[in-house]
Order: structure tokens, then sequence, then C-alpha cells
């Protein structure tokens, strides 16, 4: 297999997922069928992105992983979207970043990493912190997978720093682990889901990139303070712009 063979699982990602979703979740997901049928592609689609990783000699298990893990995010933001519009808007709209995600999968960039990791961690945390919310889900077992997520996408983005396997190793553990410790505390303000998974996403966000930008040897006060800074304005501005109210 070669870069055109790839292309054509770029194109079935980007568009066999949506077709998917558009027919088995519209207008009412029934999920018995659709996490199944949704999960066997998903397999395909990383099947075959191994072979074309691995005939070009980059068939790396962590770029798969990250690549799954993307795909997870993708269709849990769909689910909150909170009309059939929008949701039918969000799987059109979304056919080109799929695409491109699995153009990219074995890409190093910095900026490509950072890019996937935000839109990943995203997703997912509002995924499981709407869980929590609409089905009261146990926060121990959420707790856990928040976790087992943070540690798998935090050690597949520490594939490329210049450090050990330990070092990526217990980096890896010790972001998830603080960033779960976050997420609880997160769990005590009296706010609705969507406030809290911003909150959750932001502290996993100034965790990972710290970690991420020492293990390169460039974290500088000046760039913490950069994103420090940014975060907190988020942070303000989401409190601010969200029509949140005070749950019981």
């Amino acid at each position: 297999m070669n870069w055109t063979s790839h292309r054509v699982v770029s194109a079935v990602s980007a568009v066999g997922l949506p077709l998917v979703l558009y027919n088995m979740a519209l207008p009412q997901p029934i999920f018995r069928f659709l996490v199944p049928v949704f999960v066997l592609l998903v397999l395909a689609i990383e099947l075959l992105t191994w072979r074309t990783l691995k005939s070009l000699n980059e068939a790396r298990v962590w770029a798969v992983v990250r690549s799954s893990l993307f795909y997870l995010s993708w269709g849990l933001l769909f689910f909150l979207m909170p009309s059939p519009f929008l949701q039918g808007l969000y799987i059109f709209s979304s056919i080109p970043i799929l695409y491109i995600g699995q153009q990219l999968v074995a890409y190093t960039g910095e900026t490509v990493l950072i890019t996937h990791t935000i839109l990943t961690s995203f997703g997912i945390i509002m995924g499981v912190v709407a869980s929590e919310f609409y089905f009261h889900a146990s926060g121990l077992m959420m707790s856990s997978v928040l976790f087992l997520v943070y540690f798998l996408l935090t050690r597949a983005t520490y594939i490329f720093v210049p450090q050990t396997s330990v070092v990526r190793l217990v980096a890896s553990i010790l972001v998830a682990l603080c960033a779960v410790e976050a997420y609880i505390a997160i769990l005590y303000l009296p706010f609705h889901y969507t406030v809290v998974g911003f909150l959750t996403f932001l502290s996993f966000y100034l965790i990972w990139l710290f970690t991420y930008y020492w293990q390169f040897g460039v974290l500088t006060f000046a760039r913490v303070k950069f994103y420090l800074l940014i975060s907190l304005l988020f942070g303000v501005g989401i409190l601010l712009a969200t029509p949140w109210q005070v749950v019981p």
C-alpha cells in the first residue's frame, strides 16, 4: 500500500463514519445497533491505517491509538449537539476534518499534535461530564475512564519527545493523575456540565502542554505565563458567556 491507498482509507473514514451516524443516529439513535457498527468501522479503518503505515515504515501503535481516540471524541460530540439540525450540520462539516486528520495520522509536527490533542481531549471530556450530568453515571467509573483516556492520549503524543520510554511512561501517568484530580475538584462547583467540561478541558490542556514542553526542554516562565493567561481569559469568557444556572 502507498499514500494513494491511504487517501482511499482517509476517504472511507471521512465519508463512512458520517454516513453511519447520519443513517443510524438520526432522528433517534438505536445504540444497540449503532455502537457495534461504529466500533467495527473504526477498527477496520485503523487496521487499514496500520497496513499503510507499515508499508511506509512508519508503523507506530501510538499513532493508531491517537487516531482511534479522535474518532471516539468526534462521535461523542455528535450526541452533544442540541438539535437534529445541528447534528446534521456537524456531520457534514466534519467530513474534511476527518479526511485531513486521517491523512496526517503519521505526521509528527508540533502544531498537528497539539491541535489533535485539543480536539480529542475536548470531545471526550465533554462526553464524560455530560454522562454524569444526564445519566448520573458513577463518578468513580467516569474518573477511571477519564484517567485511561488521559493516559493513552498523553502517551501517544509523547512518542516523539527526546526522553526515555520510562520518563514518557511516568510523565503520562502523572499527567493523567493530576488531570483527574482537577476534574474531581471541578465537579464540586455548582455549574452546568458545559462549564464544568470546559474548565476540566482547560486544566488537562495546561498540565499536558507544560509537561510536553518540559520534556523538550523549552518550558520557560514566559511560556507558562502566556498559556496561563490565555486559559484564564477563556475560563472567564465561558463563565460570562454561557447561560448556566446553579443546579441543586
